[in-house]
């Protein structure tokens, strides 16, 4: 069997690979988008995330805990949030993912540990249909629903009901392909943002940024980068100028399984397929 490259040149139906495997029409390939947004990034580097700060991973894989900043994002009985979802990998590397009943500002331990989490979404809610409070994932005490170390947030107050941070792991069995950047900043407002990767055990290398002033931007990658399992990718940026800026940012890549020992990864839903040939 061919490179990874010459599958999709062999069998894609249209001009544009990606599109295909949107489609499930190139068995073991799968493609995502990562988008995150930080209202408030100062002058020192942030993730590109719902929080603040620099994204702090866990160091080893434990089970989490899912809560709510609000008592109304409570399963069956509440106005808010019901069920979540969430995904990423475990001590081994391998994808996880399992849904969680909320219990309001009471932790909700995972059945699986994670290592990291890659996806965090809501998927049913009651009469507000939206989430009332803040989501989060993490470890460690909680304090009026917030836990102590944050992994993930899905902020409430536009209603995102997923969790817009840049971070993601490459899972076992798969390589990763970043194909493109893009990033904006506000109105007046000047900023850099970067696109940066750290190979298990590594450190973070930067992989491309860029500078922008009250601007998006668009950057294709002509030709992909290939990251191994483990790889951690993000996005950080920081002010240029005295304050604050907003920043959204993400990137389009896909992976392709190179081990058919383990579950296959539907495009776009984070669900898994046991069938689904290479």
């Amino acid at each position: 069997m061919g490179s990874g490259l010459e599958r999709i040149s062999k069998t894609a139906l249209t001009d544009n690979p990606y599109y295909e495997m949107s489609k499930f029409t190139l068995p073991g390939y799968t493609t995502f988008i990562k988008y995150g947004f930080n209202p408030l990034v100062g002058t020192n580097l942030e993730t590109v995330w719902a929080d603040s700060g620099i994204y702090a991973y866990p160091t080893a894989a434990a089970k989490m805990k899912i809560s709510s900043s609000s008592v109304n994002d409570v399963f069956g009985t509440g106005t808010g949030a019901w069920i979540v979802n969430i995904a990423g990998v475990d001590g081994n590397l391998d994808w996880v993912q399992e849904t969680v009943n909320l219990n309001g500002q009471t932790e909700v331990e995972t059945v699986n540990e994670y290592f990291r989490i890659n996806d965090h979404r809501l998927i049913l809610a009651g009469t507000l249909g939206t989430a009332d409070g803040d989501l989060y994932v993490g470890t460690g005490a909680l304090t009026s629903g917030v836990p102590a170390n944050i992994y993930s947030k899905i902020d409430s107050a536009d209603f995102d009901a997923v969790s817009l941070q840049t971070p993601f792991t490459v899972p076992r069995g798969y390589n990763g392909y970043v194909v493109s950047a893009i990033g904006n900043t506000g109105q007046g407002k000047e900023g850099i943002i970067s696109i940066i990767f750290r190979p298990f055990g590594s450190v973070f290398q930067t992989l491309g940024k860029f500078s922008l002033f009250q601007q998006s931007i668009y950057i294709p990658f002509d030709l992909p980068s290939c990251f191994s399992a483990g790889t951690d990718l993000e996005m950080r940026a920081r002010d240029v100028q005295a304050g604050t800026i907003q920043v959204g940012a993400g990137y389009v890549f896909f992976l392709e399984r190179v081990d058919k020992t383990v579950p296959f990864i539907l495009p776009g839903l984070y669900n898994l397929s046991e069938t689904w040939d290479v």
